[in-house]
């Protein structure tokens, strides 16, 4: 097998790129002072259409690494907590699982969709807490309702997946 053999799913790049974009997006949001003052700099100014193109895919690149980074982390982190607690049901047994796949498709769906639910409780909850750090009251209650939000969305689709594996 080649190198030029492996693919990355379309999924796992707009799962990653709009998490980052969403986690960049929100800080500019937080911080618009710092966009203005770029845009009025004279590294604005100095910009040109190749180095515009080479801007775009540095940006592309940061917010495809910080989508990574979050997912990855909430794989380690987010996901023992929520099982800790008892939030989300799971079941490790991943024979099953993978018996279970290839009899409801939906397995796949849902679980794809847990994988973007526990990102995203850990994308709204690193925000919440540099909303707090910058004093911005209102982000900081949004994001946190986003938390719980996607949190609600994680015990959904584990118990949907631990329902299906029960099945017989």
């Amino acid at each position: 097998s080649s190198l030029m053999d492996i693919k990355v799913p379309l999924y796992n790049v707009l799962n990653f790129l709009l998490t980052g974009f969403v986690f960049i997006g929100c800080l500019l949001l937080m911080h618009p002072d710092i966009v203005r003052n770029f845009i009025m700099s004279e590294y604005y100014n100095r910009i040109t259409a190749m180095s515009e193109t080479v801007l775009l895919l540095c940006v592309i690149s940061i917010a495809y690494e910080i989508g990574f980074v979050l997912n990855r982390t909430g794989s380690v982190i987010v996901e023992p907590i929520l099982k800790k607690t008892k939030i989300v049901p799971f079941n490790d047994d991943y024979a099953l699982y993978n018996r279970k796949a290839e009899e409801f498709s939906i397995m796949s769906v849902l679980s794809r969709e847990y994988a973007l639910s526990r990102t995203s409780v850990l994308l709204f909850f690193a925000l919440s807490i540099i909303a707090m750090i910058s004093c911005k009251w209102n982000l900081m209650i949004a994001f946190a309702a986003c938390v719980l939000v996607f949190a609600l969305s994680c015990r959904k689709h584990a118990s949907k997946i631990v329902e299906l594996m029960g099945e017989k």
